[in-house]
């Protein structure tokens, strides 16, 4: 298996070949938590998150685009209790490099909730 489908573009009712699914060892990971506690518990930081984009990275007077740009900071979430601020560029996340938005969501998310930093 590759991926599991979670919806197909059809303007007309008929298929056009465009599909958009959720990826194996996403569905594995759900499927393994749901049969083993009967829920899905993903880990939160709670930031809003944008892109480093070249224009940004300059503005922000750091060499290349890689991270991602802390946009807020919801009040008593982790991020907020570890002192992250509207403005920082998330580069490592235990221990991981983070190269975009995307990264720092998926190892976020597939941190136990409760974990504390290493």
């Amino acid at each position: 298996m590759i991926g599991v489908n979670t919806a197909i573009v059809s303007p007309t009712g008929g298929s056009i070949g465009i599909g958009f699914a959720v990826p194996s060892r996403t569905a594995r990971n759900v499927v393994d938590q749901l049969i083993r506690t009967g829920r899905i518990e993903r880990g939160f930081i709670g930031v809003r998150l944008q892109e480093v984009t070249p224009s940004i990275a300059e503005a922000l007077g750091i060499s290349g685009s890689k991270g991602a740009l802390v946009a807020s900071v919801e009040p008593g979430s982790p991020a907020e209790q570890a002192g992250i601020q509207a403005g920082d560029v998330i580069t490592r996340f235990n221990g991981k490099d983070i190269q975009s938005v995307h990264d720092l969501t998926l190892a976020a998310a597939s941190q136990k909730p409760g974990t504390k930093r290493r």
